[in-house]
């Protein structure tokens, strides 16, 4: 299977919110994330989501469900509704952005949110 564009929902809630994560957490619906890909959608692109929070999934199965997916593009959706959101999710973000490189190091990957957004020479130079 092979798409254009996969949307990640970066999660690492485990490492945050460590034993709470499990039961107390919430968990976000990704909605820019599903903005996002309904726009690629309506423009025939082929897309799907990755939710990482939702499903739990640890870093070791986001990179086998990224290869599966065998996506042209790794698109990390780094928002939330509340404004802190990004600086949270970008910790997932980073840890799976280096796990798929390891993998792959020709994989194409891009990040929107508000934290690369806010601060987009730390975000290149540093993470």
């Amino acid at each position: 299977m092979s798409i254009d564009v996969l949307f990640i929902n970066p999660g690492n809630a485990q490492a945050i919110y460590q034993g709470l994560a499990n039961k107390i957490a919430a968990i976000e619906p990704p909605t820019w994330a599903l903005l996002l890909a309904e726009s690629c959608r309506s423009q025939g692109h082929s897309v799907a989501i990755l939710d990482a929070n939702a499903e739990r999934l640890s870093i070791k199965d986001q990179v086998m469900r990224v290869k599966d997916l065998n996506p042209k593009l790794v698109v990390f959706v780094v928002y939330g509704q509340n404004v802190n959101a990004g600086t949270v999710s970008m910790s997932g973000a980073i840890e799976l952005s280096s796990a798929l490189k390891d993998a792959d190091e020709n994989i194409s990957i891009a990040y929107i949110g508000s934290y690369v957004q806010a601060l987009p020479v730390k975000a290149l130079t540093e993470e």
